[in-house]
C-alpha cells in the first residue's frame, strides 16, 4: 500500500497513461466503423453500427474525463499532469494482452469487455485498472498525515465546470461540458469521490450497474453476436490494418508502416494535429497564471475544436485511404503516434507562443495536404476548420 506522496504520484501517472491509452483504443475502433449501405451492409445493419459508434465514443469521452480526474488528483498533490503513454502497440501491463489499435469486430469487443470487467466475476487473478484504482483509494483514504500535508497544489490550477464553460449538471456534479464533467480535488473527500466516479463509470460498483462502460460494452457484444447469427457475412468495420504507423516509433515494436505516399501525407498531418492537441491538453490542466479569459481561449479556440474539427474528421477520412499500393482493400487509421519528449512548457507566454507556431505550421500543412490531386474533398474543409482555430488563438494570445 502506498504511503507516500511519491508512490501516490507515480501509481496516479500509472492510471493517466492507462486512461489515455485506452481512449486511443475506443476511438480508433469507433472510427473504423462503416458509414453508409453503399459499404456492403443493410439499413438495418447500419442503424446498430451507428448506435454502437455512438456507444464507444460517449465510453471515449468518459476515458478522456477520468484523464482529467486524474489530472486534478495529479495537481491536487503537488504533481504534475501526464499526457505521456507508449506508441500502439502496447505490451501487456495491466490487462492479460497487448494494448493495440483493432478495427471494430467480435473479437475486439470482447476485448473492450475484459478491459472493463469488475473484478468480482473475473475468473483470472491479474492486476488490473480496476485494482489499481482501488490502492489508489485507499492510499488516500489511509495516508498518514492530514490533508493540509498531502494536498499542497494550488486549488486554481484545477479543472472543473467553470474551467469546462458549461454548466451541464449531472448528479453530484459541480458542472462540465461537451459529455466531460470534472470537479476540483482539493481534499481526501473529494479525492474519493473522483476515484469512485472512475471506478463507476468504468466497471460499476453494482451487479447490475448498466451505465458502465462494461455493461455498455456487453450489450454491444451481445448485439453484435445477433447480427452475426442473423448474417455470418455480416462485417460492421470497414478493412483498417491494426496498429497503423507513419514510422517505427523506438518505444515499441511490431506494428504496421503505412507505403502509400498520399496516405502518409495525411497521417504526418494527423500525428501534427494529435501532438498539438496533446500540448494543448497539458497547458489546460497544467495551467499556471492564465486568467479565466485565456483558459478560455484554450478551450474554445483550441481544445475541443481541435478534437471536433480537426482530430476526428482526419480520422475518418484515414479509414477510406489505402494502406498500401499494393490494391489488398487495407485502409490505413490513425496511428496516434507522438514523441515522448512532448512536455510541460512552464512560462505561459512562451507556451501560448509556441502552440500557435504549431497551429501556423498545421495549418500551412493542412493547405498543401488539400491540393493533392487524390485526397477527398473533405481535407479542404479540415484545412479551413484549422485556420479558423488559428485566427482564434492568435486573437486571444493578443489579449
Amino acid at each position: 500500500m502506498p504511503k507516500t506522496r511519491s508512490e501516490i504520484i507515480y501509481l496516479l501517472t500509472d492510471a493517466s497513461e492507462i486512461e489515455h491509452s485506452l481512449c486511443c483504443i475506443y476511438l480508433f475502433a469507433a472510427f473504423s466503423l462503416k458509414r453508409s449501405v453503399d459499404e456492403g451492409v443493410t439499413w438495418e445493419q447500419l442503424l446498430r453500427i451507428q448506435d454502437w459508434m455512438q456507444t464507444t465514443l460517449l465510453i471515449a469521452r468518459e476515458e478522456m474525463e477520468h484523464l482529467g480526474l486524474a489530472s486534478n488528483l495529479l495537481t491536487a498533490i503537488g504533481g504534475s499532469p501526464s499526457f505521456r503513454r507508449m506508441n500502439f502497440p502496447q505490451p501487456a501491463r495491466y490487462f492479460p494482452f497487448d494494448l493495440t489499435l483493432e478495427p471494430f469486430s467480435e473479437a475486439t469487443v470482447k476485448r473492450f469487455v475484459c478491459f472493463e470487467r469488475p473484478m468480482h466475476i473475473r475468473p483470472e487473478d491479474y492486476n488490473t485498472i480496476g485494482e489499481l484504482y482501488m490502492i489508489l483509494r485507499e492510499a488516500f483514504i489511509n495516508y498518514p498525515g492530514p490533508d493540509s500535508e498531502l494536498f499542497i497544489g494550488p486549488p486554481d490550477a484545477q479543472v472543473g465546470g467553470e474551467e469546462l464553460g458549461l454548466n451541464l449538471n449531472r448528479v453530484g456534479e459541480s458542472g462540465g461540458g461537451y459529455d466531460i464533467f470534472l470537479f476540483p480535488v482539493v481534499d481526501r473527500e473529494s479525492a474519493v469521490k473522483a476515484i469512485d466516479t472512475i471506478i463507476e463509470q468504468g466497471e460499476g460498483t453494482h451487479s447490475d450497474d448498466k451505465e458502465s462502460h462494461y455493461y455498455r460494452f456487453l450489450d454491444v457484444l451481445n448485439d453484435l453476436q445477433v447480427m452475426k447469427a442473423k448474417d455470418p457475412k455480416f462485417e460492421p468495420a470497414r478493412k483498417v490494418m491494426p496498429n497503423p504507423l507513419l514510422d517505427q516509433p523506438r518505444d515499441t515494436t511490431g506494428g504496421n508502416i503505412v507505403t502509400n505516399p498520399t496516405t502518409r501525407r495525411v497521417l504526418d498531418l494527423f500525428n501534427d494535429a494529435y501532438a498539438l492537441m496533446l500540448q494543448i491538453l497539458i497547458r489546460f490542466y497544467a495551467h499556471t497564471d492564465e486568467s479565466q479569459e485565456e483558459l478560455n481561449g484554450l478551450r474554445y479556440a483550441a481544445f475541443f475544436p481541435m478534437m471536433t474539427m480537426v482530430i476526428r474528421p482526419l480520422s475518418e477520412i484515414l479509414t477510406t485511404m489505402p494502406f498500401s499500393e499494393k490494391g489488398d482493400g487495407f485502409t490505413a487509421g490513425p496511428s496516434f503516434e507522438y514523441e515522448n519528449d512532448l512536455g510541460f512548457l512552464p512560462h505561459r507566454q512562451a507556451a501560448w507562443t509556441v502552440i500557435l507556431g504549431r497551429m501556423e505550421e498545421l495549418a500551412l500543412a493542412a493547405a498543401e495536404v488539400a491540393k493533392l490531386p487524390d485526397v477527398p474533398e473533405r481535407l479542404g474543409y479540415i484545412a479551413q476548420n484549422i485556420e479558423l482555430v488559428r485566427r482564434k488563438f492568435a486573437q486571444y494570445l493578443a489579449l
